[in-house]
């Protein structure tokens, strides 16, 4: 009997440990989904700032170039 009694307490604590392992699992999971989803969103906001940098290059070039027009013609 006690050879039975100490089976079970292994096979309860397999149970626990195998209980416990799935719910890692799952953290892990829900985890790489959120973290999948914010480089998604890290992605787009590079790429949005990219464009605005992008913008304001070409318009600081284009009020220079209206600058130096503005000064060869009238002065």
């Amino acid at each position: 009997m006690t050879d039975i009694s100490r089976l079970e307490g292994k096979v309860d604590t397999l149970t626990i440990a195998i209980n416990k392992l799935v719910l890692v699992e799952e953290r892990q999971t829900v985890q790489s989904l959120a973290i999948g989803s914010l480089t998604t969103r890290i992605v787009i906001l590079e790429q949005k700032l990219d464009m605005w940098i992008n913008r304001m290059m070409g318009a600081y070039a284009v009020l220079g170039g209206l600058f130096i027009l503005y000064k060869t013609f009238i002065t």
